[in-house]
């Protein structure tokens, strides 16, 4: 993977790793939470064709990647949407676009319902996020034992690319990641709970009536993870939504069908100008 900068920060003491490439508005990339997610799986297809237009950056949410492999008990979705915040001010971020996949798309659709955000969100797309996973995907996610048998079921649960999910070394690229010291226990510490804890998530409940940007709800046709009515369900639930649901592609269309998600992207970006979304949203 060519074409951007590979930066560590340490924001309030926290080692804090994120791509960066192109220049213009900024436009934020959030990674999904699979063992082993981090921005370059992610995005890898995603960040030279965006950075031919904006700048873009694509943090390792906290735990995940090569930023530190800190985890907070008391709320660990609260700790990571924080701390990502104080990467963007760091970072000089005023209002960006913002493109989430999976648990990424779920934290900015959750943020950009707060009114109290420290998130600067403009506009938004959102892959596959938002949506409970189905308790088979649940089963292959959470079984994952750092073997390089477990990669590839977790690869061949979230990828449909057929070159991709059968390319050793693309799974072995996966599985080198997953065994950062560390990312496997922040990764499943959020399964723990103590007996005198309520159950429930610890991330918010969606609210999708409260979302006052433009967003691209993006879906893809063969996704096994999530429900295939959630995306047109969510994208009829916010008041200025989209919806792209790409054909042959599974939970992450930016891997699968990237020249479709690219170019769907792009022009939604387009048409959604920061300063014409900052505006509006003042307005509001």
């Amino acid at each position: 993977m060519t074409g951007f900068e590979s930066k560590t920060a340490h924001i309030d003491g926290i080692r804090t790793h994120y791509l960066e490439a192109g220049s213009g508005e900024p436009v934020v990339l959030i990674h999904g939470g699979e063992f082993g997610g981090c921005a370059e799986i992610a995005w890898e297809f995603t960040i030279a064709p965006l950075a031919e237009h904006y700048r873009v950056v694509a943090p390792d949410i906290l735990g995940y990647g090569r930023s530190e492999k800190l985890f907070s008990f008391e709320n660990f979705w609260e700790k990571r949407v924080v701390h990502i915040g104080a990467l963007l001010r760091y970072l000089g971020i005023e209002a960006a676009h913002f493109i989430g996949n999976s648990m990424g798309g779920t934290m900015i659709l959750g943020e950009a319902a707060r009114r109290d955000s420290t998130w600067p969100i403009a506009s938004i797309v959102s892959v596959c996020g938002g949506s409970p996973v189905n308790e088979s995907a649940r089963k292959v996610l959470h079984a994952y034992d750092l073997s390089l048998e477990g990669a590839r079921a977790i690869t061949e649960l979230l990828v449909q690319n057929k070159e991709l999910r059968s390319d050793p070394a693309y799974i072995r690229r996966r599985h080198e990641i997953s065994l950062i010291p560390g990312a496997w226990e922040a990764t499943a510490a959020a399964r723990f709970q103590a007996p005198n804890r309520k159950s429930g998530s610890a991330r918010p409940a969606l609210r999708p009536e409260a979302i006052d940007v433009p967003v691209l709800i993006v879906g893809g046709s063969d996704d096994p993870v999530n429900d295939l009515a959630f995306a047109p369900t969510l994208a009829a639930a916010i008041p200025d939504a989209e919806l792209c649901m790409i054909e042959g592609a599974g939970h992450c269309p930016q891997i699968d069908r990237p020249d479709l998600f690219n170019a769907k992207t792009v022009e939604f970006l387009k048409s959604h100008p920061l300063d014409r979304a900052v505006n509006g949203r003042k307005a509001s």
